[in-house]
């Protein structure tokens, strides 16, 4: 089974594109031109991908990473694996949602799962049950709501 893809990428970024962007500086400049299809998690990293680690918690995801590029700060950037892009950043869980609405610009917009004017039309069979009405004599009597005291001593 395939995983669900809720948005598609706008377009294929590069890792120098999305340290420009975002406000984060390589950290071998060489790896800029690292193509970048999507973002995912640290503990789950797949090619092609961004991810970001926080802090030393998480560093050691950073050693055998298969991801394309990773967002981090300065004190864990010597743990990435060789050849991985590395985008050093002040704080990367803010760089990296920067980044994730750079990719999937649609995910900031959403549309009305109602149509158009995000009213839906009730289907005729709940219409016509609608229309029957319950005689008051059929109804639940309705009495007064509890009253709250404190327990006793």
């Amino acid at each position: 089974m395939s995983d669900p893809v809720f948005f598609e990428p706008a377009r294929r970024y590069s890792a120098g594109e999305i340290a420009a962007a975002v406000g984060a500086s390589l950290a071998d400049a060489s790896l800029a031109d690292v193509e970048i299809l999507g973002v995912g998690p640290a503990a789950e990293s797949r090619e092609g991908t961004l991810v970001y680690v926080n802090g030393k918690k998480n560093e050691t995801h950073l050693a055998q990473t298969r991801a394309a590029a990773v967002l981090c700060r300065a004190e864990v950037a010597s743990s990435v694996r060789a050849g991985v892009a590395t985008l050093v950043a002040r704080n990367p869980q803010q760089a990296f949602a920067a980044a994730a609405r750079l990719i999937y610009p649609q995910s900031v917009r959403p549309l009305a799962l109602t149509g158009e004017t995000g009213v839906s039309r009730a289907p005729a069979s709940s219409r016509a049950r609608s229309s029957r009405r319950v005689p008051s004599s059929a109804r639940a009597p309705r009495s007064a709501p509890a009253r709250w005291s404190p327990p006793a001593r």
